[in-house]
């Protein structure tokens, strides 16, 4: 089971600049049972970390998570 969060990290500076024409932001969050239901790019856009991407950690990505998956690496255990 994967959860797809529609809704990457705020920004470091989010509130410190107050402004009566900020609207405060919705999240959505869906639960789905492969990683190939979510999309390449949302997901990877999610990775980054606020700092920029000097964080960036491959092993979050899309591409390899869904090659875990797609190998039997990281699948739901069956009994």
């Amino acid at each position: 089971m994967a959860v797809a969060v529609s809704y990457c990290k705020p920004s470091p500076f989010l509130g410190q600049f107050p402004s009566p024409f900020v609207k405060p932001k919705k999240i959505s969050v869906s639960v789905v049972s492969s990683i190939l239901e979510v999309s390449p790019n949302g997901w990877d856009a999610c990775t980054l970390d606020a700092t920029g991407p000097e964080k960036y950690n491959p092993f979050l990505t899309h591409g390899f998570l869904s090659s875990l998956e797609e190998s039997g690496s990281a699948v739901k255990v069956s009994n």
